[in-house]
């Protein structure tokens, strides 16, 4: 009895042992029945299957580009056509995904793995993107986004993640935690007529420390120190645009999201935004700071910016016009409003409401304009700026007119600040130039140009008014915006020009190289201004 008792326990003891080496070779070939697409390495008998949302919960942690993104809500996550996954399996080995059901953007995915698996064990996960080792992970430098609102380059451009993978039925199930942080710009411009017409060509994000580069990853985090404290993200639009939209006036995530991934940590970010205006070729940059923040692993982080730069009018009038009528009163739909274009509808005679003031041009003497050019700085006051002005061209601040990006334009000092400097006051400055004549309701020649022009912007700008240059309209052609100005003055030149009809008027005349009082005739479009 004793004997046949022994031998039970050891049969028994052996029945153990081999029911956990079968328990072990029926988790390995549990899938044999599963077909996945794609070509495998190896048989379905030899593979286990790693898939993800169905039983876990959280599913927006679980995947690896985003969607529904929502203002300050998050996004879930997605997988994409050629994701993959590293398992480390029970022999300590770390296996690479052969094949998976992913077809396009879906929600969950199911991955098939070699290797060895136990039903009582949990698994390492690694989802590294273009990565080919599961212990590092490289946040791009160069970004680049192909649609508005989308992340399908989150995969090339750094995004990662770990997960336990366990036991669940006759498969194993597992939910990413992702390890890298995510940027969502959202700008903007609220003037309506410009955002149809310029685009936003890139964006580059620099730190105070290192945001990219190669950086190790373990079960819990991206560690590591990086090499890099830039990151350029391309945006670059569908079909004919050349870059994301920023025709809309308020923030709108589906309408031009842009999305970058960046290490985790706390970083001091400044945000150049890249504008350009394909019809005058003019790009821009806008730059924002935002300050030191944390950003954390797993989170979207939604940045909104105005974009919008100052606009000036687009109202030019002939000189002394009546006031309110511009040159394209009325005729708006007609107006020409890129450099070199022709509009049509413009005033031609004194039967049309625009034109000019038809001064008495036998009285051989400068008048005063009565007016829209009234309260224009008259000819003594535009010489006080042409001579002593201290005159710097700029081409890097933009603004825009009519609709469109512009560059170029010129900063000359305040009246008081003249005034101040030469021991004169600004009323002095109305009556007599700085030679001491007064040009108004004068016989002389106010003519003067100056080519002395300071390249850059100065250091006291609020010492300086700036002029934009705003071209002219001449014979209905728009000219010259981003090169040159011309702006009225109240004051009438006493000549004609042989043989023509017409008479003239003096203005200020900017450009790269000159500051100039001229004259010129009276039926031209140029700005109305006044003194500052």
């Amino acid at each position: 009895k004793y004997r046949i008792m022994r031998l039970i326990a050891k049969i028994g003891s052996l029945s153990i042992v081999t029911m956990t080496m079968l328990l072990s070779v029926s988790c390995n070939n549990s899938l044999d029945s599963i077909t996945e697409n794609g070509s495998n390495e190896k048989n379905d008998a030899q593979l286990t299957s790693f898939s993800t949302g169905r039983t876990l919960k959280a599913p927006k942690l679980t995947r690896t580009s985003a969607a529904n993104h929502q203002y300050l809500s998050g996004a879930d996550f997605m997988w994409e056509t050629g994701d993959k996954i590293y398992v480390k399996d029970g022999n300590n080995d770390w296996q690479t995904s052969v094949s998976s059901n992913i077809t396009g953007t879906q929600a969950s995915a199911k991955f098939m793995l070699g290797g060895t698996y136990h039903a009582g064990s949990a698994y390492d996960v690694r989802y590294v993107g273009n990565s080919t080792s599961p212990h590092s992970v490289t946040i791009a430098t160069v970004q680049t986004q192909e649609y508005t609102n989308s992340t399908k380059h989150f995969g090339v451009s750094g995004d990662c993640g770990t997960a336990m993978a366990i036991r669940v039925g006759d498969h194993f199930e597992f939910m990413l935690d992702h390890k890298a942080s995510y940027l969502c710009f959202l700008p903007r411009v609220t003037n309506e007529e410009l955002g149809r017409n310029i685009f936003l060509t890139h964006i580059i994000v620099k730190s105070d420390n290192n945001i990219a580069g190669i950086y190790n990853l373990d079960r819990m985090h991206l560690y590591g120190s990086g090499s890099s404290k830039e990151i350029r993200l391309n945006t670059i639009g569908a079909g004919a645009l050349r870059g994301f939209p920023l025709n809309i006036t308020t923030t709108n995530v589906g309408h031009n999201a842009a999305y970058m991934v960046i290490a985790p940590g706390t970083h001091n970010l400044t945000v150049e935004y890249y504008i350009k205006d394909p019809a005058t070729d003019t790009e821009a940059v806008i730059t924002k700071n935002l300050g030191s923040v944390t950003y954390e692993a797993n989170k979207f982080y939604d940045i909104t910016a105005n974009l919008t730069p100052q606009n000036y009018s687009g109202k030019y009038y002939m000189w002394d016009a009546p006031a309110g009528a511009d040159y394209w009163m009325g005729h708006e739909a007609t107006q020409s409003k890129i450099p070199a274009q022709r509009g049509t509808d413009y005033a031609t005679s004194a039967a049309d409401a625009r034109w000019y003031n038809s001064y008495n041009t036998s009285s051989l003497s400068s008048t005063v304009a009565t007016r829209s050019a009234a309260a224009c700085p008259n000819a003594n006051e535009i010489l006080w700026l042409v001579q002593r002005g201290d005159a710097h061209w700029d081409s890097d601040t933009f603004w825009s007119t009519l609709g469109h990006l512009y560059k170029g334009g010129m900063w000359i000092k305040k009246s008081a600040v003249i005034a101040a400097e030469n021991g004169v006051t600004v009323p002095y400055m109305k009556t007599k130039a700085p030679d001491g004549n007064n040009y108004v309701n004068s016989t002389l020649n106010a003519y003067y140009k100056n080519n002395t022009v300071v390249q850059g912007k100065p250091a006291n700008t609020s010492d300086y008014i700036y002029i934009p240059a705003l071209g002219d309209y001449e014979l209905g052609y728009f000219n010259l915006a981003g090169q040159v100005g011309f702006y009225w003055s109240s004051t009438s030149s006493p000549f004609m020009r042989p043989g023509n009809t017409h008479p003239l008027a003096y203005y200020l005349y900017i450009s790269k190289d000159e500051i100039t009082l001229y004259d010129y005739f009276c039926y031209d479009g140029f700005q109305l201004w006044e003194l500052q």
